[in-house]
């Protein structure tokens, strides 16, 4: 058992490793050793190109339907819609947009890498794409 916990472990540094801090458009936020790596787009990039939660989850679908086209099944983190009954403060607050990624101790280390540089250019053909005019940077007045 303990090397099984081990093995995921050094999967889930993998993953983290090929996504957080190589890819210019996402973040992970998830806690280190969580095998569910949930990433969200930077808040500079966010800002930049202005992108409301729809936008993001319309960005971050096209990063699945990417992944998914290269062999890589990943998700978006869904979010529940805000209850009627909800108070103010809880309707002003809303779960960022995110994608889920689960590793597994079913692949190795290096396939585990290979799935995580598939996810991360997926990210960046999405967000680099000329045709998509939402995700260009806004011209400055």
């Amino acid at each position: 058992m303990p090397e099984i916990l081990a093995g995921c472990r050094e999967n889930i540094k993998a993953m983290r490793a090929q996504l957080d801090p190589r890819s210019d458009w996402i973040t992970v936020t998830s806690a280190v050793d969580n095998p569910m790596v949930l990433c969200v787009l930077k808040p500079d990039v966010v800002n930049t190109r202005r992108l409301s939660m729809n936008d993001q989850e319309r960005v971050l679908q096209e990063c699945v339907d990417e992944c998914l086209a290269n062999g890589v099944l990943i998700t978006r983190l869904k979010a529940m819609p805000v209850a009627p009954s909800s108070t103010a403060k809880e309707q002003g607050w809303q779960l960022q947009p995110a994608l889920k990624v689960c590793v597994t101790t079913g692949l190795t280390k290096k396939e585990t890498e290979k799935a995580g540089v598939v996810i991360r250019h997926a990210v960046t053909k999405v967000m680099t794409r000329k045709a998509n005019s939402k995700l260009v940077v806004p011209p400055t007045a």
